[in-house]
């Protein structure tokens, strides 16, 4: 009985320290919104807040939902609710507080699914056929099995793009990028993107762990292999990312997911304080904040105004969907959007998360469809990553789960390998084993 109290205190403070954190993130966020306005209004950064009572009621319902958010690390699916509550939740609940145009109904919808989840998430019970496959791989005989793979896929991207490092600046990568869009052998884009966010990721992970330097620096050259394939700087950073979660993981164990929230809430403090005292906004804030963070969030406002008044496209643009609906749009979903939002540039790509997008597909019918879905992904990956090394499944998942935060669904499930993710935690070898209780009779 003491020890299910002191469980319970435990968890409790643990889960008041994540509500702080929380909320300093999202007042952090709220100062960039301003101090942004004065130099991006241009790009759609405005500071006009809501009334004071909206705002508290806003904030009032935030602190429920970040107290709904479980920080243990018993379930690995407890990452991937909290990657979407902190990079799609909090900053679109930020431009809710301190822009007054921005539609109430595509916050409130959004706040209400993140209250179900963690109530229905819990009382669901949802068994995969997927979590019943099983091989069971030794470390050596699954290492070979992805090195194959990953060079398969790197003797197709060699094939369709050379062998050279054609390192261009890291901002000047937009030619880069419009010649990797013109691509049109889709055997070369998943080999893209399942071999930068899976393969390589998963490649660095078992070099570090087995402090293998050969793996883990083949591993590192990849990365910059695939930037100067693509121009995309999450391609440069998704290796040394990897490395730095499994560090991270190392060092805070069952405090992973309160350590990630207060290092953001670190970094982001760091980051105004330094663009305050400068007077202007830093290169790494408009790359980190404004860009990776806000940006996605006020796209996601963008595809609510803009499918509010022009058709859905229900998935007509993904497979098998396209064989059954005819899309309105001849041009991907993020160009309409970008040109209709951001015209003063052809090369703004306005990608959008997984919640936006869906809205772009279905309508409100996307809050209980991600609804259902996102609980049984997270019952999915719960069920594959049993018994497994944590220290290897976080990072994979979390890198493999990350395109959720600027994708659609089936974009990210497929295309960017989530669900190949997803596999290779499966089919990963065991590293803990349970008993099963059997009955013993005695012979006559």
């Amino acid at each position: 009985m003491n020890l299910d109290f002191y469980i319970k205190k435990r968890r409790g403070r643990g889960q008041i320290a994540f509500l702080v954190l929380a909320l300093i993130v999202k007042v952090v966020l709220s100062f960039f919104v301003f101090e942004l306005s004065k130099t991006y209004g241009y790009y759609g950064v405005v500071f006009d807040p809501r009334p004071a009572w909206l705002i508290l009621l806003s904030y009032l319902t935030f602190a429920f939902i970040a107290l709904s958010i479980d920080v243990r690390l018993n379930k690995a699916s407890n990452v991937l609710h909290f990657m979407l509550f902190t990079f799609c939740f909090i900053p679109i609940s930020v431009q809710y507080d301190i822009y007054y145009q921005r539609d109430s109904a595509m916050y409130w919808m959004l706040a209400g699914m993140f209250i179900l989840i963690p109530i229905l998430k819990d009382r669901a019970e949802v068994r995969l056929l997927l979590s019943n496959i099983r091989f069971n791989f030794t470390i050596y005989q699954y290492l070979y099995s992805a090195v194959i793979i990953a060079v398969l896929m790197l003797i197709v991207l060699i094939k369709n793009h050379g062998f050279d490092f054609n390192i261009s600046g890291i901002i000047e990568v937009y030619d880069q990028r419009a010649v990797y869009k013109a691509e049109t052998n889709r055997l070369s884009q998943y080999s893209f993107n399942w071999l930068g966010n899976v393969l390589n990721v998963l490649l660095i992970l078992i070099g570090v762990a087995r402090k293998n330097k050969t793996l883990l620096f083949v591993g590192l050259a990849m990365s910059v292999y695939l930037f100067s394939i693509g121009g995309h700087k999450s391609m440069l950073f998704v290796g040394p990312l990897g490395l730095m979660l499994f560090i991270l993981y190392r060092i805070l164990r069952k405090n992973f997911i309160l350590g990630l929230m207060g290092g953001l809430s670190l970094l982001f403090g760091s980051l105004l304080f330094v663009d305050l005292f400068l007077g202007r906004t830093t290169f790494v804030s408009s790359l980190i904040v404004r860009r990776g963070v806000l940006l996605p969030s006020q796209i996601y406002y963008n595809y609510g105004e803009f499918f509010s008044s022009h058709p859905l496209n229900y998935f007509s643009h993904s497979f098998p969907f396209n064989f059954i609906f005819n899309s309105p749009y001849s041009d991907p979903i993020p160009s309409i959007v970008g040109k209709q939002y951001f015209a003063f540039s052809d090369t703004v790509y306005a990608n959008c998360n997984v919640f936006g997008d869906t809205f772009g597909q279905v309508g409100f019918w996307a809050f209980p469809l991600l609804t259902f879905v996102l609980i049984t992904i997270y019952h999915l990956i719960d069920n594959v990553s049993a018994n497994r090394d944590f220290s290897f499944v976080i990072p994979l998942l979390f890198i493999s789960s990350l395109t959720l935060v600027n994708s659609g669904l089936i974009v990210s499930l497929i295309t960017h390998g989530m669900l190949i993710g997803i596999l290779a935690i499966n089919f990963y070898p065991k590293t803990f084993h349970t008993i099963k209780e059997t009955t013993v009779t005695d012979s006559a």
